[in-house]
Formats: C-alpha cells, structure tokens, sequence
C-alpha cells in the first residue's frame, strides 16, 4: 500500500498539524506501506502537479484550508501568491477514485467538487491544541485525529472510522469538562467543533 502525506509547515497551527504529520508517516511505515511526503515548502502547487497521485491508495492533507471564494488546500502560505492553491477544483483531477483525509478548516467543502471515491473533512474551521501546565491537551487533539486515520486504515469502513474518532473526541469533552484543567472551556469546544462538524462523502 502507498500513501502521500502533505503538510505545509508555515504559522503556528501548522507546528500542530506538521507533527500529526510525521506520526501518520510512522504509523504507515510501521505497518508496512509505502509513504512518500510533501512537507513544509514542498507543499506547493507545482510540486503536487508533479506527483501521480494515481500510485497512491491514500492521500492524506494537514494544514490550512479555505472556503472562500473556492474550497481550497492551502498548502505552504509563502508560495500562494506565486503559484496559487495547493488543490482545488482546477485541479480536481488529481483526487480522481482516491482515498482522501484532511485535516484543515472547510477541508469538506471541496468534496463535491472532487472526484474522490472517499473524502473526510470539515465543514468547519478545525482547531489545534498545545500543552499546558496543568495538560497536555496536544497530546488529546492529536490521538483524535489518529484515531480516525488508523481505524480508517485498519479497517477500510469509513462510516466505523468516523464514528471512531467522534466517540474519542466526546470522551475527551467529558475528561475536562470532569477535571477542569486549565483552559478546559476553550479546549472542549474546540474539541467539540473539531468532531462535530467532521464528515464523510463517499462515491461508488
């Protein structure tokens, strides 16, 4: 199995998604696949042209992501201006019968526009998390979003790995809202956006 991991690494949320990045490029490796990476100024447009995503039985995008004026990956922000949306519905192609998940804001906004055979994203803007004195809600954030990528890999059902990574994510709104830790309120409702607004499309 193959897979392509994308993250732009460019402002302080990307610090986040960057390193859920890696974590995904180890899990596969450790499983076995095959994982090739676009990472940090590599996450452009023109070196994404030069991919076959057809090789690939996953793609997998973290980083910014937009809805206005087009649904749209970001990719790395510095090169926007030059070379445009990283993957749009100009280059929609390219996602032709693939295996997507993002990890961005409004990531399930460019589904329709798409071809994927399966698309997970947000319709929403998708929050990160860092540690602090009294938790790690880093740590919290990032086994979500793992929770859905591994259950999605090892068990191929869209529908189960959704309902997955959405169980995890309310056991988590349940532990701070039961300690209070530091921050907790911003971090609940964060959490609470990050799954509920999360989706699946699924094409025959």
């Amino acid at each position: 199995m193959r897979a392509l991991v994308i993250a732009p690494l460019d402002s302080i949320p990307t610090t986040f998604t960057y390193y859920f990045a890696q974590e995904v490029v180890k899990y596969l490796k450790s499983l076995g696949w095959s994982v090739n990476t676009l990472f940090t100024m590599n996450a452009n447009r023109i070196a994404y042209a030069l991919v076959n995503t057809r090789a690939y039985d996953l793609i997998i995008y973290t980083g910014h992501g937009v809805r206005k004026p087009a649904p749209a990956w970001v990719g790395q922000l510095q090169l926007v201006p030059i070379l445009g949306w990283l993957q749009d519905k100009s280059n929609a192609s390219k996602l032709d019968r693939k295996n997507v998940i993002t990890f961005c804001c409004f990531g399930y906004w460019l589904a329709r526009y798409v071809p994927a055979h399966t698309y997970f994203g947000s319709t929403y803007a998708m929050y990160v998390a860092f540690p602090n004195e009294e938790h790690d809600y880093m740590r919290d954030f990032l086994d979500t979003w793992m929770t859905l990528v591994r259950t999605y890999v090892e068990t191929r059902d869209p529908f189960y790995a959704l309902r997955e990574y959405k169980r995890r994510g309310y056991e988590y709104v349940k532990e701070y809202i039961r300690n209070k830790w530091f921050g907790w309120d911003v971090y609940q409702r964060a959490m609470l956006k990050n799954i509920e607004h999360y989706n699946v499309l699924i094409r025959d």
